[in-house]
């Protein structure tokens, strides 16, 4: 048992404050945290935010409709795999599907 600075000994109620307390303020440090990473996808995870399959995303890619800021490629075994930059992919994949991004585009730079 704890004895403040009073000298009085903490209720139940003080110490669940506390706890309640410490609680919410790791959530909210593991949230702030969570928000500083940069998030990857995989080519299925793209395609199921943008309604294709992760082919599609794939053969955008070796297109060269993808900046290679947005992409990164990653050892697997004896292949690799691709992860692609979100939001920034999310976006440019909406644009690739309404037409807005094509290869000319891209090699001049315009995204």
């Amino acid at each position: 048992m704890q004895i403040t600075e009073s000298g009085a000994v903490p209720s139940n109620a003080h110490i669940e404050q506390k706890l309640d307390f410490l609680l919410h303020r790791v959530d909210q440090l593991v949230s702030a945290q969570a928000s500083n990473q940069v998030s990857w996808l995989s080519t299925g995870e793209l395609g199921k935010k943008v309604n294709r399959d992760g082919r599609t995303i794939l053969k955008w890619i070796n297109a060269g409709k993808f900046p290679e800021r947005v992409i990164r490629k990653v050892t697997r075994g004896d292949g690799f795999i691709y992860r692609l930059k979100a939001p920034e992919a999310i976006e440019i994949a909406h644009k690739i599907l309404i037409g807005v991004v094509t290869n000319e585009r891209l090699k001049k730079g315009g995204l």
